[in-house]
């Protein structure tokens, strides 16, 4: 009975909202629950990046095969995906930032249950500017997709800046005080 974390760490670009913040929110949470010990966890966590996200998705389709169609009973999937500043274009065509978090939202496969628990620690821990839907088994237009399509309940977080698939994605544009609670 595992729950699964996880992001994607490709990019065509310098990829620091896309997705090294993702990825960086995976790393964090598997350093956090391995304090844990294994005793005081009811589930197994499975954290988890894939590098095809941009090449047709490949890794993730053998993840399925070796996991998802396997011995492995994966519960859900919480995938992170750009924590990500708001950024407008400006007068001379280049992106401003502007002083907030970028919207974002979050895709939940229909469970009554995961979407309240998503909805109470949204509240709880304050993230401004986020939507959450309920997603179709084949709504969830993230890296957790093809998840999804195979039946795995989904919680997916993702937000789409302006600058997105650029260079000009860079570590500035990462909401850095949106880490923490995103994680938690």
């Amino acid at each position: 009975r595992t729950i699964m974390i996880h992001s994607h760490h490709d990019s065509s670009t310098p990829g620091a909202v896309e997705d090294a913040s993702g990825t960086a929110e995976v790393l964090a949470l598997a350093k956090f629950y391995s304090q844990i010990p294994l005793k005081d966890r009811p589930m197994t966590l499975l954290f988890t990046t894939m590098d095809t996200h941009l090449l047709n998705y490949e890794a993730h389709d053998v993840f399925i095969a070796n996991h998802l169609r396997g011995q492995d009973d994966i519960l859900a999937d919480v995938c992170l995906e750009h924590i990500a500043l708001e950024a407008v274009e400006g007068s001379d065509g280049q992106a401003v930032l502007t002083g907030h978090v970028q919207g974002r939202g979050i895709l939940v496969t229909p469970a009554q249950a995961m979407l309240n628990i998503t909805k109470e620690e949204v509240i709880r821990h304050c993230l401004v500017r986020t939507s959450i839907n309920k997603a179709t088994r084949y709504g969830v237009v993230t890296d957790a997709d093809l998840f999804a399509a195979e039946g795995v309940p989904v919680i997916s977080f993702l937000s789409a800046p302006v600058y997105l698939y650029d260079n000009i994605d860079t570590l500035d544009k990462v909401a850095v005080d949106e880490l923490r609670p995103t994680a938690e």
